[in-house]
């Protein structure tokens, strides 16, 4: 028996495993990759883009979460200058 899982938000997964700064790959079958989402986490020449260090939460994020109980998104945040 085969189960298959389909990702509700996949673009938004790609970008938060690129500004995680971790490892970056498809997970799926040869034959379900979708192509212009993996393309798009890296440049012509096969260079991942990721950010200068990892998202993090912003400082207001934080205030929010300690003050204000956990009723606000988690909105990581990162500056980055691609080259």
């Amino acid at each position: 028996m085969s189960i298959e899982f389909r990702e509700p938000a996949p673009k938004r997964e790609a970008i938060v495993a690129l500004l995680s700064t971790g490892g970056v790959g498809p997970g799926d079958r040869i034959d379900k990759v979708d192509k212009d989402i993996v393309m798009s986490t890296c440049r012509k020449d096969g260079t991942l883009l990721h950010p200068d260090m990892p998202a993090r939460s912003s400082p207001l994020q934080i205030l929010r979460m300690a003050f204000a109980g956990r009723q606000n998104p988690h909105v990581p945040h990162r500056y980055n200058n691609f080259p």
